[in-house]
């Protein structure tokens, strides 16, 4: 979708989240799929709420944006719960294709 090469410092992702683990652990995968990360100064976390939960990605080479919105029946699915939980559903959510995940809009 986007130009950028993975680990380059032409992405800027801002990950706008509530500030629980089950929310906020979506910037690890960004991270692991982009190679932004805090260190590099191109990946933030922003509070926000459940509603307003959205994960930017700027290539700022092209002044492309990628925008992810988790699908509400995927917030619901995973909605609340125990910690003792969050490991088994984050593999579930890894073997879940992008498009039952997430909707997109692109922004040039």
């Amino acid at each position: 979708m986007l130009d950028a090469p993975y680990g380059s410092f032409d992405l800027d992702v801002i990950h706008r989240t509530p500030l629980e683990v089950q929310y906020s652990c979506v910037a690890d995968g960004v991270q692991a799929a982009t190679g932004v990360s805090v260190g590099k100064l191109n990946l933030r976390l922003e509070k926000s709420t459940l509603a307003q939960m959205e994960t930017v990605v700027r290539d700022k080479a092209t002044g492309k944006e990628v925008v992810f919105h988790l699908k509400p029946e995927v917030i619901s699915r995973f909605l609340n719960l125990p910690h003792d939980q969050l490991e088994r559903a984050g593999r579930e959510v890894m073997d879940l294709p992008d498009d039952q995940l997430f909707w997109v809009a692109m922004h040039e």
